[in-house]
């Protein structure tokens, strides 16, 4: 902006406007800062912390990114093992897992089991690609709240999720 506009002397028919323009500068700042502060009070336990599972970045992205899309969802975490889905559980408490079955390592069914032990309020929501009784039977000895299928459509996980909440 001009060095000019600052001052009355150098510019009488700019120099209210320039006080106008400070004002409005200022009320909008003010008006942010309301809105921050009022943001920040919004009570935000309404929201349905979600923990993501799954080895492949790929999936955990997407699956965090539909989830996210929700108003209501808030997606806290991602791990990419069954022991990382272990230890994020218990830090951060979430009120739902989205569990992948199949993973190197510690596998779904294994973390479903552990977490269910610890913390029997959590949700947990089985994703796989496998769609066999067999699977399906072992995630829910493990403690899983439902299974889905990785072929299912989208909307699906989110209903079942509403469904079981």
């Amino acid at each position: 902006m001009c060095k000019f506009l600052a001052s009355r002397e150098f510019c009488p028919q700019w120099g209210e406007k320039w006080l106008q323009a400070k004002d409005i500068e200022r009320l909008v700042a003010e008006s942010l800062d309301m809105f921050y502060a009022f943001y920040m009070s919004l009570d935000q336990s309404n929201c349905i912390k979600i923990l993501v599972v799954d080895d492949h970045s790929f999936m955990r992205e997407a699956v965090t990114e539909l989830l996210n899309d929700e108003d209501d969802f808030e997606v806290c975490a991602q791990a990419a093992s069954g022991l990382e889905a272990v230890q994020l559980a218990e830090q951060l408490t979430p009120d739902v897992i989205v569990m992948d079955v199949s993973m190197p390592g510690m596998d779904g069914i294994e973390a479903t089991t552990l977490i269910s032990q610890s913390q029997p309020d959590v949700r947990i929501f089985a994703l796989s690609m496998h769609d066999n009784q067999l699977t399906r039977n072992r995630m829910h000895a493990a403690g899983a709240t439902a299974y889905i299928n990785k072929h299912a459509l989208s909307g699906e996980l989110i209903k079942a999720i509403r469904r079981f909440l």
